[in-house]
């Protein structure tokens, strides 16, 4: 299970960096394609600091659950972020 929770963990990123760029591709035109409220607030205060928040929050959720990787909690947890981002991808390619 622990190369899988690592495997798990590496597609989290990476899909939440498809996701940044999808967002980035959309939100000139519409900014309300942010689901976030709080990071649709942020888009609007300062777009560089949005895509700053994004990678920090992504890089932020990676190494801590690297690190907690041999937890059974997060070992059955960490579906609930992988399958939202599989549908968030997915939104994301219609």
């Amino acid at each position: 299970m622990g190369i899988l929770t690592d495997y798990l963990i590496a597609a989290i990123g990476l899909m939440s960096i498809f996701d940044l760029l999808c967002t980035l591709r959309w939100i000139g035109v519409n900014p309300y394609m942010e689901a976030n409220p709080l990071m649709r607030c942020l888009w609007f205060v300062d777009p560089v600091l949005f895509v700053f928040i994004k990678i920090a929050i992504t890089f932020a959720f990676c190494l801590t659950t690297y690190k907690l990787k041999d937890n059974g909690l997060l070992k059955r947890l960490i579906w609930l972020p992988f399958y939202t981002y599989v549908f968030v991808v997915f939104v994301h390619c219609i």
